[in-house]
């Protein structure tokens, strides 16, 4: 199975105050640090401006730019798919730890019986992450599919994903769903990143 990430990259940093992607959380730019986990052998695809990466990352925009999380979440499944992806995980860059999750979301559907489509990360509140799925095969197609996709909620993507197949919730530590929206939140990434995810693998499924 070929996996892509699609890092939804195409935010405005408004509540910040400055491009948050640039951030450095531990010496390393915010978006950087959320890649940093995803394997060497998985394609990168980045929905936003491109940016410098120490990896090679296929860069589209949403249709239309800044059309929203929903929107970009669509443009990078459908480069997934011209790209030959067979499965995607999606993660916000600005969650550093996402690609953690992402991972863990992938290696989930992985080992799901053929009839689970997609996996949805689920905060420590129980709460659904829509930008942090990862999902495969009809589901892909169909998400790939999904027209006029300008301003489309991200929340109505697990409604799609759900009329094309099953879907599978996995709880997520609550380190590896969190994001920076403003300078207070990269203060507590920082904290976060001297943690140690390691055991987040062998977390039961929810």
């Amino acid at each position: 199975m070929t996996t892509a990430a699609i890092v939804l990259a195409g935010g405005t940093s408004r509540r910040f105050g400055a491009d948050k992607l640039d951030a450095s959380v531990d010496g390393v730019p915010l978006l950087q640090r959320a890649v940093s986990a995803i394997p060497a052998d998985w394609t990168v695809i980045v929905v936003g401006p491109r940016r410098g990466l120490s990896r090679t990352a296929i860069f589209v925009r949403e249709d239309p730019p800044g059309g929203g999380p929903g929107a970009a979440v669509i443009a990078g499944a459908r480069a997934a798919t011209a790209a030959g992806a067979t499965m995607i995980a999606t993660l916000p860059g600005d969650a550093p730890f996402g690609g953690t999750a992402a991972v863990l979301l992938a290696r989930t559907l992985a080992d799901s019986p053929a009839p689970v489509g997609a996996v949805i990360g689920v905060d420590h509140a129980g709460v659904d992450q829509p930008l942090q799925v990862a999902v495969r095969g009809p589901a892909l197609q169909r998400l790939a599919g999904l027209g006029d996709s300008a301003g489309i909620r991200a929340r109505r993507l697990l409604d799609e994903l759900g009329g094309a197949a099953e879907l599978v919730r996995v709880g997520l530590p609550s380190a590896l769903t969190a994001d920076v929206d403003r300078p207070e939140d990269l203060v507590a990434v920082r904290r976060l990143s001297r943690g140690d995810f390691g055991s987040v693998f062998s977390r039961d499924r929810r």
